[in-house]
């Protein structure tokens, strides 16, 4: 069955904590004494307990916690705006690596650690914080001000029924993990997570296991996530979002012709272009020499589309700002023109752990890491961080949308606009001003 949809994302941010060998030591039994069924159990304080008993005693052991925050619009502003920044570190640590296409999310990733700091404590928390670039909106502000931020957002973005963006969290967790009642009320209750148990000592059953469950959850667009399980790992936190967006205006099939692309001086490739002549949003910046082009879908994301001058996508990365990013959208005016886009699709993956340290988040990745939070009987430690992101973007659409004639600005455009050399785009939601993707099309053929 084909899909109707223009646009398809899927984006998934794992990271896996280990226990570290050194510490976990502390938990061997002495010789000679006899092993336990169960791991043992504090019923008076009741500070930490078997996911098993979480499950089956939730309601009865704990009361998911309530606030009543106003949040105003100078703390959305700021939050947004730190994430998009964030997203541009990431992405430039990323792209510097690899010469081909990039695409990620940087607000998954974001997610991912924001749910991480809900257990973590002292220099791993401010770490995280600091890397993720949200440290003005942690503990020294309102309390828990950071996750009623992103359940925000998520719930903003999620609820709109004119976007078609689904977003999830889970967390499986070695079978026999005693976790802290706390981390699991707030981490359901701020990011809605979904806990489920895992042997990691059966590496290929809980590998098939998590795979599977992302293989269901991203309607089969994502296969094989993971490649292999660590059988000391204890808990792997995963958060995933998937949109599906239409155009408003779509590109005719019937125009569509093979074109040529320009990956760089010398080497050339054949590649579908689609062309549709109507009136775009779109601006020029001579400071940074590249042409803005705004692509609408249906609900309230776009695509920015950014043609540097002369292929210099390199230059422009290293530019990206959120606050240039604000401009060019105030910039954007109406304009008839002729425009030429590729169709491409693009499957990234990544392990960005080493990233993560190059932003400052060291200590979350030591033996020294505190995630006390999470659990009191095992020293944890991220041990990697994963990322995939898979993008198809094509002519079709389920609805044509009527677009309003304007009278044409006297802007010094060009009249014909063809993406035919490496280009930048960024998706995002347009009523909080979040960066959902960015990536990078150097080859429009290559996945």
């Amino acid at each position: 069955m084909k899909l109707k949809m223009r646009l398809l994302f899927l984006l998934i941010s794992g990271v896996f904590m280990m226990s570290a060998v050194a510490d976990r030591r502390r938990f061997q039994r002495p010789p000679g004494e006899r092993a336990n069924p169960k791991p043992k159990q504090f019923p008076q304080q009741r500070d930490s307990f078997h996911l098993q008993d979480f499950e089956y005693r939730e309601e009865a052991s704990m009361v998911p916690p309530t606030e009543q925050s106003i949040i105003d619009t100078e703390t959305i502003h700021m939050f947004t705006e730190k994430n998009t920044e964030f997203g541009f570190n990431l992405f430039r640590k990323i792209a510097n690596l690899h010469e081909d296409n990039v695409f990620i999310s940087p607000i998954t990733v974001s997610s991912v650690f924001a749910m991480l700091s809900l257990g973590a404590e002292q220099d791993t928390y401010n770490e995280i914080l600091k890397g993720i670039n949200l440290q003005d909106l942690g503990r020294n502000t309102q309390q828990d001000l950071l996750h009623i931020l992103f359940q925000w957002l998520w719930n903003n973005m999620t609820q709109n029924h004119e976007v078609p963006l689904s977003q999830g969290s889970d967390l499986f967790v070695q079978d026999n993990l005693e976790l802290k009642p706390t981390f699991l009320n707030r981490s359901r209750h701020f990011y809605n997570v979904k806990v489920t148990p895992v042997n990691f000592q059966q590496t290929s059953l809980t590998k098939d296991i998590i795979n599977q469950h992302i293989y269901n959850k991203t309607n089969g667009k994502i296969h094989r996530f993971l490649e292999s399980v660590d059988s000391d790992s204890k808990l792997m936190l995963i958060n995933y979002i998937l949109f599906k967006g239409s155009w408003v205006a779509p590109f005719n099939p019937n125009f569509t012709e093979d074109g040529t692309f320009y990956v760089n001086t010398y080497i050339k490739v054949n590649v579908p272009m689609m062309f549709k002549e109507d009136y775009f949003l779109v601006t020029h910046d001579k400071t940074h020499s590249c042409t803005i082009l705004k692509l609408p879908y249906k609900g309230s994301v776009s695509m920015l589309i950014l043609v540097p001058k002369d292929a210099e996508y390199l230059l422009l990365e290293d530019e990206l700002r959120a606050e240039l990013i604000e401009k060019w959208i105030e910039d954007l005016h109406p304009r008839k023109m002729e425009l030429y886009f590729p169709k491409f699709k693009l499957d990234k993956s990544y392990k960005i752990a080493k990233k993560f340290r190059q932003l400052g988040i060291t200590t979350p990745f030591m033996n020294t890491a505190n995630f006390s939070g999470i659990s009191s009987t095992e020293q944890l430690k991220i041990s990697q961080v994963f990322h995939r992101a898979v993008i198809e973007v094509n002519e079709r659409g389920t609805e044509a949308a009527a677009v309003t004639a304007v009278t044409a600005t006297a802007y010094s455009l060009p009249k014909i606009l063809r993406v035919e050399h490496p280009f930048l785009f960024i998706i995002y939601e347009e009523t909080t001003k979040t960066v959902l993707f960015i990536g990078r099309v150097k080859d429009p053929t290559k996945f």
